[in-house]
């Protein structure tokens, strides 16, 4: 079975090009070791009441909630037990889907979850969950059900990066999921493509990850338009086109336009 590995690149775009830091700034050595020395760690498992060994996503609300998403299911952690939230068909106010790999919480609070098969879901604050889902012929209805990223802008619209039908935009005024047009790099398949990863950094500009190893930076992107963009494609090892599995905001000494570009591959056969 192939194993997997996690390569981490630091980056941050600028409209002139990709810079790199030249300085990490660490922290003390007796500073490290006094928080390894506190470091407690405790196992959660499915008889604790998670609802499945495969975890996709976490995410903490304004409340201290810690919400996951899941395989089956959508859980809420209060530190003591697991509230988890399925599929009821038929059921008015039901969650979309079973499946969650996408989690954001918006400026009210309110937790969205997407995952593959299961669309676009927001919890309201009367604990029932309205949804978006994709209607065939139906134009203004969520685009494609595999949601695989989500992320909320400055001026509070919700970025949705989906598995077939590239980069979507839902304002904050409500309305429908409406497409976004980018152009991304040459990919191996045609049409809007997929992303895998979002993030709005601290100036309010939009970046996202997607296959074969590029991400765009849109400075521009507000819930008022898209006023330009930059994509660039990731230094590829020699094995792999390494797509890009995450993008986090970096901390410490890095700027708040720059971010942790992560990505992922499958371990070459040589050993390299």
């Amino acid at each position: 079975m192939a194993r997997w590995i996690l390569a981490g690149l630091l980056a941050c775009l600028c409209l002139a090009g990709v810079k790199a830091t030249e300085s990490i700034v660490a922290a003390p050595a007796d500073a490290a070791a006094a928080m390894r020395h506190k470091m407690q760690f405790r196992h959660f498992a499915m008889a604790d009441g998670l609802p499945s060994r495969r975890l996709r996503a976490l995410v903490q609300d304004s409340t201290g909630f810690l919400w996951i998403g899941s395989d089956a299911g959508l859980a809420r952690f209060d530190g003591v037990e697991f509230d988890v939230f399925r599929r009821e068909t038929h059921v008015a106010g039901s969650i979309g889907g079973n499946r969650f790999d996408a989690l954001v919480v918006d400026r009210a609070g309110r937790v969205w979850a997407g995952g593959i098969g299961s669309g676009l879901s927001r919890r309201n604050a009367d604990g029932s969950f309205t949804t978006w889902r994709h209607v065939e012929g139906e134009p203004r209805s969520l685009a494609d059900d595999d949601v695989q990223a989500l992320a909320v802008g400055i001026d509070g619209e919700v970025w949705i990066g989906t598995r077939h039908r590239g980069l979507l935009r839902l304002r904050p005024d409500g309305g429908w999921p409406e497409p976004v047009a980018f152009s991304p790099p040459a990919t191996r398949s045609p049409g809007p493509g997929e992303v895998n990863a979002l993030h709005v950094d601290g100036d309010g500009a939009l970046w996202m990850g997607a296959p074969t190893a590029w991400v765009a930076w849109m400075p521009g992107a507000t819930g008022h338009g898209l006023r330009s963009q930059v994509a660039r494609r990731l230094p590829s090892m020699p094995w792999t086109s390494m797509p890009v599995g995450c993008v986090l905001p970096a901390s410490g000494a890095c700027s708040s336009s720059m971010v942790i570009i992560c990505s992922w591959s499958k371990e070459p056969k040589d050993g390299r």
